[in-house]
């Protein structure tokens, strides 16, 4: 700590104080440890790689569901068809 000035004015007359630096006191007790956290911890490693599937056909004669009716997927496309009225596709 420098030393400082402090000035105290008692009905115009002018007090000075000046202030030293003294030895340092103790060291406080440490307090309790606050209540559980709620925010979440950090996420676990992932699991080990299961094994892989049995390799298919690359003979494509030998494929035999390829067609929408068979295939047994919803995603493909039946077939799409212009509309004259709303100058579009339409899926059929």
């Amino acid at each position: 700590m420098s030393d400082k000035n402090i000035k105290i004015n008692f009905v115009e007359e002018v007090i000075r104080i000046k202030i030293k630096e003294g030895i340092q006191g103790t060291v406080g007790a440490t307090g309790t440890t606050g209540a559980a956290s709620t925010i979440p911890g950090p996420i676990g490693t992932t699991g080990a790689i299961g094994t892989t599937g049995a390799a298919g056909t690359t003979d494509h004669s030998a494929l035999t569901n390829l067609g929408y009716d068979v295939s047994g997927h919803t995603g493909f496309q039946k077939q799409l068809v212009y509309s004259s009225d709303f100058k579009c596709y339409e899926i059929e």
